[in-house]
């Protein structure tokens, strides 16, 4: 209620399983969003509990913040809300998420301050196949059995390199919710990684078991101080800081 305007209206309509209304914060934000999508889960993840932002220090004016794994946009918003100054480039492959976030971008008139790309982050420059499922929160290279019904999405990819280009050659923070593709997109941007201050995310160790591992040992090599954390309200984390 202290965030929303039409907050009763968001709760009384997720209490009841009915169509949940875009999220109107008081503070001029608006979070459109579709069938499949979690605004509310989001919302008390990215914007409640702030479980990615408690993660990293507050970049400096003029730096960049990747977010890969956009999703409809409700971290790249949130650091927009909170981070007038810095730029944000967000990457989401999903095509329905995707469109979500251009219009959550063009709604609160970020065009100037983020730029959106259609792409996955992955080891390599490619192709990615993507299952979706039922949740488009839930899309991801490393399906379970399960979710891996279907024939798979081809979605363009792209590699940390080419990321950390795109922003001009360094990152204040980068933030992955990549749903198992996390050491991939690491160890594959290895040469890439000390041109990002912080990294920050979700770590999926139930689609790939050894990511911790894989991520730990090459952060620890790249000079980076690695930590996990995980609680109720916000999951299972690691982050990654610079040591200079």
């Amino acid at each position: 209620m202290r965030q929303l305007s039409n907050g009763t209206e968001v709760w009384h309509a997720h209490r009841a399983g009915s169509i949940v209304p875009p999220l109107r914060f008081r503070n001029g934000l608006v979070l459109f969003h579709g069938a499949g999508d979690a605004p509310v889960f989001l919302f008390f993840e990215i914007f409640a509990n702030a479980c990615c932002r408690r993660q990293f220090s507050v970049p400096p004016p003029g730096d960049t913040i990747v977010d890969i794994g956009a999703n409809i946009g409700v971290f790249t918003l949130d650091c927009a809300a909170r981070f007038p100054s810095v730029r944000i480039e967000a990457y989401e492959p999903n095509p329905r998420a995707f469109d979500i976030l251009q219009e959550n971008i063009a709604a609160n008139h970020l065009e100037n301050r983020v730029r959106a790309y259609a792409e996955a982050v992955g080891r390599v420059p490619g192709v990615l196949d993507l299952w979706g499922g039922g949740n488009s929160i839930m899309a991801t290279a490393y399906p379970h059995a399960t979710e891996a019904t279907g024939p798979p999405a081809a979605c363009a990819m792209v590699d940390l390199r080419t990321v950390v280009a795109r922003a001009g050659g360094r990152a204040g923070v980068v933030k992955i919710d990549a749903e198992g593709a996390e050491a991939d997109i690491v160890e594959g941007g290895r040469d890439s990684v000390r041109s990002v201050a912080q990294f920050v995310g979700e770590y999926h160790e139930d689609r790939v078991p050894d990511v911790v591992a894989r991520c730990w040992s090459l952060f620890e090599q790249s000079g980076f101080a690695f930590s996990l954390s995980c609680s109720r309200r916000c999951g299972p984390l690691f982050q990654a800081r610079r040591i200079d």
